[in-house]
């Protein structure tokens, strides 16, 4: 679970026989599900019986993952993967390719929890793509996920005056551009930093992963 990512028919199986255990009298005949499956893998405080949801629980893992590569570039195992699948690139704008292991695959998928929940403070704006990252404050939804424009943030910042009022107003809508002017930026020219705002001390943990993923 910390490296694989589960195949969706083997996490339905696994769901079956819980699901079994639970409703059959005998554990053999189906029985009847008095509870849909997204109830009981709810928190005990939000109704449900507080089953660990396996599909969201490994993704969970998977996102330490590609936390740690993150977090870890300079880590032999990251630069192991970088020689064979991003050469040219960062680990966050890797992309699958052709042939690629299951591990890196399932890596990648843990990613894409990151790229979702995990948020982006902004420094000199480089690293952060305008459309396609998550560094909006008080935004949980990405601008444009699918926008094939790769510009970053550093296009919307005065080198040494903040925003460039200027050019976001021009760009985007009035609501976008209230949040974005609100949103702390560097003027010291420091590098963009990813965190984790589920969490007090802004680092990635498994708990709250899974309860990212689960929103």
């Amino acid at each position: 679970m910390n490296i694989i990512k589960f195949p969706n028919s083997f996490c339905r199986r696994i769901f079956s026989k819980v699901a079994r255990f639970w409703w059959a009298t005998t554990g053999k005949e189906r029985g009847i599900h008095w509870k849909k499956w997204d109830c009981i893998t709810d928190s005990k405080s939000s109704g449900g019986l507080g089953f660990k949801d396996l599909k969201k629980h490994n993704t969970a893992y998977l996102a330490k993952q590609a936390w740690r590569a993150m977090k870890n570039s300079d880590a032999i195992w990251v630069q192991v993967l970088k020689s064979i699948y991003f050469p040219d690139e960062n680990f966050w704008t890797a992309k699958c390719k052709k042939g690629a292991s299951w591990v890196w695959r399932s890596i990648l998928h843990g990613r894409e929890l990151l790229k979702e929940k995990a948020k982006w403070s902004i420094g000199d704006g480089s690293k952060v793509s305008i459309w396609k990252d998550n560094w909006i404050t008080g935004r949980s939804k990405l601008l444009d996920a699918n926008s094939t424009d790769d510009s970053k943030v550093k296009n919307l910042i005065k080198n040494g005056e903040g925003w460039n009022r200027e050019i976001i107003v021009n760009k985007f809508s009035q609501e976008v551009c209230k949040e974005i002017l609100s949103t702390p930026v560097s003027v010291v020219n420091r590098d963009d930093y990813l965190y984790w705002p589920w969490k007090e001390d802004r680092s990635y943990s498994i708990k709250t992963g899974y309860y990212a993923a689960k929103k």
